[in-house]
């Protein structure tokens, strides 16, 4: 029969283990791909006009989208735009236009991430570094 006391221990050490499983989950555990409306982007990249050269949608550290339009079209051959987690939310957008390139980021915070994925969109992981997870949605 066991002790009292070794039913302690075992009830601590099993405590201990849940509580560092616990601590694990809430700081390391990614979420997944539903957190961001991928239907939504999907069906906007499935009606994207221009988009008979290049037409890609990338998951960012499942918080970000960047999608990648190219087409023979005289005006607006390309647009490459950085989400949040919605169409809605657009963090920086750079595109062809009539009156040439034109580029704005919403918020400064993504405007470097944003370079470095407009000069490597065609480039292994968008040419982030391993820090960065990236992942091409399949439209």
């Amino acid at each position: 029969m066991v002790n009292k006391t070794k039913w302690t221990l075992i009830i601590t050490i099993a405590i201990i283990i849940i509580a560092a499983m616990s601590i694990f989950i809430f700081f390391f555990y990614e979420t997944d791909e539903t957190s961001i409306e991928l239907d939504n982007f999907k069906d906007m990249a499935r009606n994207a006009t221009c988009a008979d050269i290049t037409n890609k949608l990338f998951i960012i550290d499942n918080k970000m989208v960047f999608w990648v339009v190219e087409g023979n079209c005289p005006d607006a051959s390309y647009t490459y735009t950085l989400y949040g987690k919605s169409p809605e939310e657009i963090f920086c957008k750079k595109y062809d236009s009539i009156a040439g390139s034109q580029e704005k980021c919403n918020n400064d915070d993504y405007q470097e991430i944003f370079q470095k994925i407009t000069d490597n969109f065609d480039t292994n992981n968008l040419g982030l570094d391993e820090n960065h997870k990236v992942t091409e949605v399949n439209i």
